[in-house]
C-alpha cells in the first residue's frame, strides 16, 4: 500500500517486503504446528516468505497484498516472477488484492500478519487491519501478529542523512523511494489489539520482536 506523507514523500510498503529466505524461526515453528485441514490467510503476504510454508502445511491459503506487490516482477524463491504468476502453480493458494472483496467472504482458522503493521506510518490504518482480522476469524480462529520494536538498523538511522524520524519510527529515503519502519513496542501492540476488540491469548517477546496471538472476544 502507499501512504502519502506530503507532496514529496509517498511511503511504499512493498519496499519493506522481506525475501522468502528471511523467515523467522518462531513464525516457522508456529506454522509447522498448524492442523493440516486449516484455511489460512496471509495478510500482507509480501514476497510469500510465509505463504509458501503455509501452503505446504495447511489445506488452503489465501494471500492478500497491494496490487503492485502482487503484479510486479520480483525474486520469489529464486525466480524472478510476479506473485500472481507464481501462485498459478500452487494448487491450494489463491491471491487477492487488498481492495478486492472475495477474500473477505471467507472465515479463517488462522491468520498471519507478520511485520505488516511496522510498515504502516499511522494509527488509523494499523487499527483497520486489526479490525479486518477480527472480522475474518472464525469462531475458534486465531491470528498471529508480529512486529519489531528493536533492530540494529534503527540505531544506524540516527546517524544517517537518508533517514529521519516520523511517527513511531523512521522514514528511509533510498534514491527518492521511501519506506517506513515503525518501532511498535510490546505495550503499544497490546493496546492496539485491545482497541480492535481482539482477545490476547499469548504474548511472546524475543530478540527485538513481539509475537501476539489473538482471538475474537
Amino acid at each position: 500500500m502507499h501512504y502519502k506523507i506530503n507532496e514529496e514523500i509517498i511511503i511504499k510498503s512493498e519496499n519493506a517486503a522481506k525475501s522468502a529466505k528471511q523467515t523467522n524461526k518462531i513464525v516457522m515453528k508456529y506454522i509447522s504446528e498448524l492442523p493440516n485441514d486449516y484455511i489460512a490467510l496471509d495478510y500482507g503476504c509480501g514476497k510469500l516468505r510465509y505463504t509458501i510454508p503455509l501452503c505446504k502445511k495447511v489445506k488452503t491459503v489465501i494471500a492478500v497484498d497491494s496490487k503492485i506487490q502482487l503484479s510486479r516482477n520480483q525474486v520469489i524463491d529464486g525466480e524472478k516472477i510476479s506473485i500472481i504468476s507464481y501462485a498459478n502453480d500452487i494448487s491450494n493458494l489463491n491471491v487477492f488484492e487488498l481492495s478486492e472483496n472475495d477474500w473477505k467472504k471467507q472465515k479463517y482458522d488462522v491468520i498471519l500478519c507478520c511485520n505488516v503493521l511496522s510498515t504502516i506510518p499511522n494509527h488509523f490504518d494499523r487499527l483497520t487491519i486489526l479490525e479486518n482480522i477480527k472480522k475474518m476469524l472464525n469462531e475458534t480462529g486465531e491470528a498471529l501478529i508480529t512486529v519489531q520494536y528493536r533492530n540494529s538498523y534503527f540505531k544506524l538511522y540516527k546517524s544517517r542523512d537518508y533517514a529521519f524520524p516520523y511517527y513511531d519510527g523512521w522514514i528511509i529515503n533510498n534514491k527518492g523511494t521511501h519506506s517506513f519502519y515503525g518501532l511498535i513496542t510490546p505495550k503499544a501492540l497490546e493496546e492496539l489489539c485491545n482497541e480492535a476488540s481482539l482477545k490476547i491469548t499469548n504474548i511472546q517477546i524475543h530478540d527485538g520482536s513481539t509475537y501476539i496471538k489473538v482471538k475474537n472476544k
